[in-house]
Protein backbone atom coordinates (compact mmCIF):
# COMPACT_ATOMS: atom_id res chain seq x y z
CA UNK A 1 0.00 0.00 0.00
CA UNK A 2 1.50 3.27 -0.88
CA UNK A 3 1.74 6.23 1.34
CA UNK A 4 -0.37 8.57 -0.21
CA UNK A 5 -3.24 5.64 0.10
CA UNK A 6 -2.78 4.96 3.78
CA UNK A 7 -3.10 8.76 4.56
CA UNK A 8 -6.14 8.69 2.28
CA UNK A 9 -7.12 6.12 4.75
CA UNK A 10 -6.42 7.43 7.73
CA UNK A 11 -7.89 10.73 7.02
CA UNK A 12 -11.45 8.48 6.54
CA UNK A 13 -10.62 6.74 9.53
CA UNK A 14 -10.59 9.92 11.36
CA UNK A 15 -13.69 11.53 10.31
CA UNK A 16 -15.91 7.92 10.95
CA UNK A 17 -14.65 8.18 15.09
CA UNK A 18 -14.34 7.88 17.91
CA UNK A 19 -10.71 8.18 16.84
CA UNK A 20 -11.50 11.34 15.10
CA UNK A 21 -9.65 14.88 17.09
CA UNK A 22 -13.87 15.47 18.18
CA UNK A 23 -13.78 11.81 19.47
CA UNK A 24 -10.88 12.60 22.02
CA UNK A 25 -9.33 8.77 22.09
CA UNK A 26 -6.25 7.72 21.38
CA UNK A 27 -5.37 7.28 17.38
CA UNK A 28 -6.60 4.24 15.21
CA UNK A 29 -3.32 4.03 13.31
CA UNK A 30 -0.70 3.88 15.77
CA UNK A 31 2.12 3.53 12.91
CA UNK A 32 1.25 6.51 11.35
CA UNK A 33 3.35 9.64 12.90
CA UNK A 34 1.77 12.43 14.86
CA UNK A 35 1.89 15.33 16.71
CA UNK A 36 0.40 16.13 20.19
CA UNK A 37 -1.80 19.24 20.36
CA UNK A 38 -2.44 21.68 22.93
CA UNK A 39 -6.54 21.56 22.04
CA UNK A 40 -6.61 17.72 23.79
CA UNK A 41 -6.06 16.22 27.19
CA UNK A 42 -2.84 14.49 26.48
CA UNK A 43 -3.61 11.72 28.86
CA UNK A 44 -5.72 10.35 25.95
CA UNK A 45 -3.06 10.61 23.69
CA UNK A 46 -5.39 12.25 20.97
CA UNK A 47 -3.89 12.96 17.47
CA UNK A 48 -3.83 14.67 14.15
CA UNK A 49 -2.22 13.27 11.16
CA UNK A 50 0.56 15.18 9.69
CA UNK A 51 2.35 14.43 6.16
CA UNK A 52 5.44 13.18 7.43
CA UNK A 53 5.38 10.58 4.14
CA UNK A 54 8.67 9.65 5.49
CA UNK A 55 8.29 8.27 8.80
CA UNK A 56 4.69 5.87 7.20
CA UNK A 57 6.24 2.78 9.18
CA UNK A 58 5.01 -0.81 9.22
CA UNK A 59 5.79 -1.52 12.58
CA UNK A 60 7.52 0.81 15.51
CA UNK A 61 10.98 2.17 14.66
CA UNK A 62 13.62 -0.35 16.35
CA UNK A 63 15.52 2.68 17.39
CA UNK A 64 18.16 3.64 15.69
CA UNK A 65 19.53 0.27 13.75
CA UNK A 66 16.29 -1.48 12.59
CA UNK A 67 14.34 -0.21 10.13
CA UNK A 68 12.41 -0.50 6.96
CA UNK A 69 14.37 -0.29 3.75
CA UNK A 70 11.72 2.87 2.98
CA UNK A 71 13.27 4.42 5.96
CA UNK A 72 16.66 3.36 5.38
CA UNK A 73 16.77 5.22 2.56
CA UNK A 74 14.59 8.92 3.94
CA UNK A 75 16.91 8.27 6.58
CA UNK A 76 19.74 8.17 3.82
CA UNK A 77 18.41 10.95 1.70
CA UNK A 78 17.86 13.34 5.14
CA UNK A 79 21.81 12.74 5.74
CA UNK A 80 22.75 13.82 2.39
CA UNK A 81 20.47 16.98 2.47
CA UNK A 82 22.44 17.65 5.77
CA UNK A 83 25.80 17.46 4.48
CA UNK A 84 24.59 19.44 1.64
CA UNK A 85 23.01 22.53 3.98
CA UNK A 86 26.26 23.01 5.98
CA UNK A 87 28.42 23.38 2.59
CA UNK A 88 28.91 27.13 1.97
CA UNK A 89 26.86 28.83 -1.03
CA UNK A 90 24.95 25.63 -1.82
CA UNK A 91 21.76 24.59 0.45
CA UNK A 92 21.71 27.90 2.21
CA UNK A 93 20.50 29.75 -0.96
CA UNK A 94 17.45 27.56 -1.72
CA UNK A 95 16.44 27.55 1.75
CA UNK A 96 16.92 30.96 2.43
CA UNK A 97 14.15 31.31 -1.03
CA UNK A 98 11.83 28.65 0.48
CA UNK A 99 11.29 29.06 4.02
CA UNK A 100 9.33 31.46 5.36
CA UNK A 101 8.33 32.31 8.97
CA UNK A 102 4.50 31.66 9.71
CA UNK A 103 4.98 28.59 6.85
CA UNK A 104 7.60 26.27 8.09
CA UNK A 105 8.43 27.88 11.27
CA UNK A 106 7.59 30.66 14.24
CA UNK A 107 9.34 33.37 15.62
CA UNK A 108 9.15 33.80 19.24
CA UNK A 109 8.30 37.31 20.35
CA UNK A 110 10.07 38.46 22.50
CA UNK A 111 13.34 36.65 22.05
CA UNK A 112 13.97 34.07 25.07
CA UNK A 113 16.35 32.81 26.90
CA UNK A 114 17.82 29.42 26.58
CA UNK A 115 19.00 27.18 29.01
CA UNK A 116 23.01 27.17 28.46
CA UNK A 117 22.69 30.93 27.58
CA UNK A 118 25.34 31.34 25.61
CA UNK A 119 26.83 30.86 21.69
CA UNK A 120 23.85 29.22 19.56
CA UNK A 121 21.69 26.58 20.99
CA UNK A 122 19.25 23.64 19.48
CA UNK A 123 16.51 22.42 21.79
CA UNK A 124 14.53 19.36 21.09
CA UNK A 125 11.74 19.61 23.33
CA UNK A 126 9.62 16.23 23.39
CA UNK A 127 7.66 14.37 25.76
CA UNK A 128 9.04 10.65 25.81
CA UNK A 129 4.46 9.31 25.29
CA UNK A 130 5.01 10.85 22.26
CA UNK A 131 5.01 8.61 19.05
CA UNK A 132 6.63 11.06 16.33
CA UNK A 133 9.43 12.54 18.93
CA UNK A 134 10.14 8.16 18.84
CA UNK A 135 10.14 8.06 15.28
CA UNK A 136 11.51 11.40 14.37
CA UNK A 137 15.08 10.18 16.57
CA UNK A 138 16.94 8.62 13.95
CA UNK A 139 17.00 11.84 12.11
CA UNK A 140 17.51 14.49 14.98
CA UNK A 141 20.67 11.78 16.15
CA UNK A 142 21.91 12.50 12.78
CA UNK A 143 21.38 16.10 13.02
CA UNK A 144 22.62 16.38 16.22
CA UNK A 145 26.15 14.52 14.87
CA UNK A 146 26.22 16.68 11.72
CA UNK A 147 25.64 19.83 13.98
CA UNK A 148 28.49 22.54 13.85
CA UNK A 149 31.31 22.02 16.79
CA UNK A 150 29.88 25.50 17.98
CA UNK A 151 26.17 24.94 18.16
CA UNK A 152 24.46 22.94 21.55
CA UNK A 153 22.42 20.77 21.34
CA UNK A 154 19.58 20.60 24.14
CA UNK A 155 17.18 18.28 25.19
CA UNK A 156 14.63 19.51 27.34
CA UNK A 157 10.86 17.45 27.60
CA UNK A 158 7.74 19.53 27.30
CA UNK A 159 5.69 19.92 30.16
CA UNK A 160 2.94 21.57 28.81
CA UNK A 161 0.22 19.71 30.57
CA UNK A 162 0.53 18.24 34.04
CA UNK A 163 0.42 14.55 32.81
CA UNK A 164 3.59 15.38 31.00
CA UNK A 165 5.22 15.93 34.40
CA UNK A 166 5.75 12.60 35.19
CA UNK A 167 8.27 11.77 32.06
CA UNK A 168 9.70 14.68 32.41
CA UNK A 169 10.70 14.00 36.04
CA UNK A 170 11.94 10.61 34.48
CA UNK A 171 14.49 12.15 32.16
CA UNK A 172 15.94 15.06 34.28
CA UNK A 173 16.14 11.63 37.04
CA UNK A 174 18.24 10.03 34.20
CA UNK A 175 20.39 13.45 33.51
CA UNK A 176 20.67 13.77 37.80
CA UNK A 177 22.19 10.26 37.74
CA UNK A 178 24.73 10.71 34.65
CA UNK A 179 22.85 7.98 32.58
CA UNK A 180 20.68 10.66 30.54
CA UNK A 181 22.70 9.14 27.12
CA UNK A 182 22.67 5.99 27.94
CA UNK A 183 18.73 5.71 28.80
CA UNK A 184 17.06 8.50 26.58
CA UNK A 185 16.39 6.31 23.13
CA UNK A 186 15.79 3.35 25.48
CA UNK A 187 13.29 4.82 27.10
CA UNK A 188 11.58 5.81 24.05
CA UNK A 189 11.90 2.15 22.87
CA UNK A 190 10.47 0.56 25.74
CA UNK A 191 6.86 2.67 25.27
CA UNK A 192 6.96 2.51 21.84
CA UNK A 193 8.82 -0.32 20.58
CA UNK A 194 8.15 -2.77 23.67
CA UNK A 195 4.72 -1.10 24.54
CA UNK A 196 5.60 -1.00 27.91
CA UNK A 197 3.66 0.94 30.52
CA UNK A 198 6.51 3.45 32.49
CA UNK A 199 3.49 5.98 33.66
CA UNK A 200 4.12 5.22 37.53
CA UNK A 201 6.99 4.34 39.58
CA UNK A 202 7.01 1.05 40.29
CA UNK A 203 7.69 0.39 36.33
CA UNK A 204 9.70 2.84 36.08
CA UNK A 205 12.26 1.91 38.56
CA UNK A 206 12.28 -1.47 37.56
CA UNK A 207 13.07 0.43 34.05
CA UNK A 208 15.96 2.16 35.80
CA UNK A 209 16.74 -1.17 37.59
CA UNK A 210 18.28 -2.56 34.13
CA UNK A 211 20.28 0.11 33.56
CA UNK A 212 22.07 -0.73 37.36
CA UNK A 213 20.25 1.71 39.12
CA UNK A 214 19.18 0.25 42.50
CA UNK A 215 15.93 1.34 44.21
CA UNK A 216 16.91 3.60 46.72
CA UNK A 217 19.61 5.71 44.48
CA UNK A 218 16.64 5.82 41.32
CA UNK A 219 13.98 7.18 44.55
CA UNK A 220 16.71 9.22 46.07
CA UNK A 221 17.19 11.30 42.62
CA UNK A 222 13.73 10.92 41.78
CA UNK A 223 12.24 12.68 44.70
CA UNK A 224 15.35 15.40 45.02
CA UNK A 225 14.56 19.06 44.51
CA UNK A 226 17.08 19.21 42.20
CA UNK A 227 14.74 17.13 39.97
CA UNK A 228 11.64 19.07 40.55
CA UNK A 229 13.20 22.21 39.87
CA UNK A 230 14.44 21.00 36.74
CA UNK A 231 11.29 20.37 36.02
CA UNK A 232 9.56 23.34 36.94
CA UNK A 233 11.98 25.07 34.65
CA UNK A 234 11.24 22.73 32.03
CA UNK A 235 7.33 24.12 32.44
CA UNK A 236 8.58 27.63 32.36
CA UNK A 237 10.45 27.37 29.08
CA UNK A 238 7.57 25.38 27.58
CA UNK A 239 5.56 28.47 28.38
CA UNK A 240 7.63 31.05 27.18
CA UNK A 241 8.57 29.49 23.70
CA UNK A 242 4.36 28.89 23.30
CA UNK A 243 4.77 25.01 23.13
CA UNK A 244 2.01 23.33 21.58
CA UNK A 245 2.38 19.95 21.12
CA UNK A 246 5.74 17.64 21.00
CA UNK A 247 7.96 17.48 19.55
CA UNK A 248 9.08 20.74 18.29
CA UNK A 249 12.86 22.46 18.07
CA UNK A 250 13.84 25.94 19.38
CA UNK A 251 16.70 27.40 17.87
CA UNK A 252 18.56 29.87 20.18
CA UNK A 253 15.67 30.98 22.08
CA UNK A 254 14.10 32.89 18.20
CA UNK A 255 12.53 30.67 16.04
CA UNK A 256 10.28 27.62 16.84
CA UNK A 257 10.07 24.59 14.58
CA UNK A 258 6.58 22.11 14.71
CA UNK A 259 6.63 18.86 12.33
CA UNK A 260 3.19 19.41 11.64
CA UNK A 261 4.11 22.76 9.65
CA UNK A 262 6.41 20.43 7.61
CA UNK A 263 6.23 18.44 4.60
CA UNK A 264 8.86 16.11 4.64
CA UNK A 265 11.90 14.97 7.07
CA UNK A 266 14.25 16.71 4.80
CA UNK A 267 12.47 19.77 4.99
CA UNK A 268 12.33 19.35 8.42
CA UNK A 269 16.04 19.33 9.00
CA UNK A 270 16.57 21.99 5.89
CA UNK A 271 14.88 24.21 8.58
CA UNK A 272 16.41 23.90 11.49
CA UNK A 273 19.84 24.11 9.48
CA UNK A 274 18.77 27.44 7.56
CA UNK A 275 17.55 28.59 11.02
CA UNK A 276 20.88 27.74 12.70
CA UNK A 277 22.90 29.23 9.85
CA UNK A 278 20.97 32.50 10.24
CA UNK A 279 21.41 32.77 14.14
CA UNK A 280 25.17 31.71 13.72
CA UNK A 281 25.48 34.88 10.87
CA UNK A 282 23.66 37.04 13.13
CA UNK A 283 25.87 36.68 16.49
CA UNK A 284 29.14 36.75 13.75
CA UNK A 285 27.68 39.73 12.38
CA UNK A 286 29.76 43.05 13.39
Amino acid sequence: MSNKTEQREWIKEEKKGPYSERGGHRCSRPDLAFALSSRHNLADQSCRSIPLTALTLQEPVKVIDRRSSAHSASRTAAILLITLLWLPGQGQAVAADTYMEGIQYREITPPQGTPSGTGVEVIEMFWYGCRTCYSLQPFFQQWKKNRPASVQYTYMPAANFDNMRFLAQAFYTAQSLQIEEKVHIPLFTAIHGQRRDLGNKEALAKFFAEYGVSRDRFEGHFNSPSVAQAVEAAVRYSKLYGIAGAPTIVINGRYRVDPSMIRSTDELLGVISFLVNKELARIDAP
